[in-house]
């Protein structure tokens, strides 16, 4: 369900781990660093992604069945607490972002603005996070869904009832996003349900 909406900082409850969640699909964050060229192991990527993030915990989708190039999957940077510094970067670079969608030509990238609360280890996260963005649908072969790109999150906020919303969470225990207004918003997930392996609408 929506558990809260607000401008500015999000609502981070700040007992339990926290990670931002980075879509590379168009490109890597911080600006400049190019990861695409150097994804000769998981454990290189997660290493210097880390570096990127000035130290930071980086975790990267291992799965051995990647729908698209593994550098471009989305990963998951730990947060060092509800005041790190880059939560103020991430509100910044998705107001440009948006302003950059608004003011260009219909594109944008979209990189950052999913916040995750849960008490799943890093590992076990990613491996949710990889079911989650494999979609197939009536017999299809499985198609990536773009999770990491905020806009994509708050249309599916909109398109399934609260109930599925928070099954397709799951062991998630807050999934924050930025909305179209510029708004934190807060979703909940079935923490009590168990594992869903499927991760399905």
């Amino acid at each position: 369900m929506i558990e809260s909406q607000q401008v500015g900082m999000p609502d981070l409850r700040g007992f339990m781990p926290c990670y931002a969640l980075v879509d590379p699909y168009f490109g890597d964050y911080p600006p400049g660093w190019v990861a695409l060229e150097r994804c000769d192991s998981f454990d290189r990527l997660e290493r210097e992604r880390g570096d990127a993030w000035d130290g930071r915990s980086a975790f990267v989708a291992r799965g051995l069945q990647p729908l698209i190039e593994p550098a471009r999957l989305p990963y998951i940077v730990q947060l060092t607490s509800v005041t790190d510094p880059v939560l103020t970067t991430i509100a910044r670079v998705c107001e440009q972002e948006h302003t950059n969608l608004i003011d260009g030509d219909g594109f944008a990238a979209f990189r950052l603005g999913n916040l995750i609360e849960t008490w799943l280890e890093p590992a076990d996260l990613m491996r949710r996070l990889e079911a989650m963005w494999r979609f197939q649908y009536a017999g299809m072969k499985p198609r990536y869904l773009r999770i990491g790109d905020r806009r994509v999150i708050e249309a599916i906020s909109h398109l399934i009832d609260a109930e599925r919303m928070a099954d397709w969470l799951g062991p998630i225990a807050r999934w924050h996003f930025i909305n179209r207004n510029l708004q934190w918003v807060a979703i909940t997930g079935d923490t009590e349900s168990g594992w869903c392996s499927d991760a399905g609408f």
